[in-house]
């Protein structure tokens, strides 16, 4: 953990097998009812373990373990009750984090592999993209409204019939309005309106992947939030691919209202 105020670093997480260390996926913080500050850390040791940041001792206060997930956990997200594992296997588990228990478990609306699983701001439902392009959205409780589509793919010059497919590597909501960004390996982001099932905006293309994104958020409501996207290269085609002269950087869209906001439902 880095303290901003002091530039203080410490170790607060670790997950360890063994005596061997595993690699940590996904890093989530969230406050619970009571102001105290947790972060949550999703490992391919198959757990996904609780920490105190108010006071952090490096022994975790709560954890999903191994038995109950049952595999690596590729995609993960948390706004609080909910939280949400997306496994190896296509399994995606729900936890209710007031009681620390499994709710649900269900398979990916979507065939291929999960890459990135978002809960919706409002917490009413998810997003989950996969390797294929596609974008899934679930709700938990009204089942009727979940669907899928496609996104992230482009027609070869010359090959009218033919589609690139392309990785979905981040679904992010912002709070302003409840719509969202998709990132991919394409090296494109694009606004979407879940409720009117409509794009909102499309954006160029970067020279490279984009790996990871995220809508900052502030707790001024009338305050624009700032898409914030990396673009490095992600792997999907290989260690062949990979250009060692290609730089790592990080890149800030400043949304305009007119891009995030619902449009007239047609």
């Amino acid at each position: 953990m880095f303290d901003c105020a002091t530039s203080a670093t410490n170790i607060v997480a670790r997950h360890v097998v063994n005596d061997k260390p595993q690699p940590i996926r996904f890093v989530r913080a969230y406050a619970q009812p009571d102001g105290q500050q947790i972060l949550a850390t999703a490992s391919w040791d198959m757990t996904v373990k609780f920490w105190s940041l108010s006071n952090p001792t490096g022994t975790p206060i709560g954890e999903y373990g191994a038995a109950d997930i049952g595999e690596r956990v590729y995609a993960f997200d948390i706004v609080y009750p909910r939280c949400v594992i997306g496994t190896a296997l296509n399994q995606i588990h729900i936890y209710d984090l007031q009681t620390h228990r499994k709710v649900d478990q269900i398979p990916s609306p979507l065939s291929h592999q999960m890459r990135t699983i978002s809960v919706f701001p409002d917490g009413m439902g998810f997003a989950v993209g996969s390797v294929e392009g596609r974008v899934g959205i679930q709700y938990f409780s009204e089942k009727n409204k979940n669907f899928a589509f496609r996104c992230h793919r482009e027609q070869p010059q010359g090959r009218p019939s033919e589609s690139l497919v392309y990785p979905v590597n981040n679904i992010s909501f912002n709070r302003k309005y409840n719509t969202f960004a998709t990132a991919g390996s394409d090296g494109i982001f694009n606004f979407w309106d879940k409720d009117t099932k409509q794009c909102l905006k499309k954006f160029e293309k970067a020279s490279q992947t984009i790996s990871a994104a995220a809508f900052q958020y502030t707790n001024d409501a009338h305050t624009m939030p700032m898409f914030v996207y990396a673009i490095s290269y992600d792997w999907h085609k290989g260690p062949e691919s990979y250009r060692q002269d290609e730089p790592n950087t990080v890149w800030i869209h400043c949304s305009q209202d007119a891009e995030i906001k619902p449009k007239a439902k047609r």
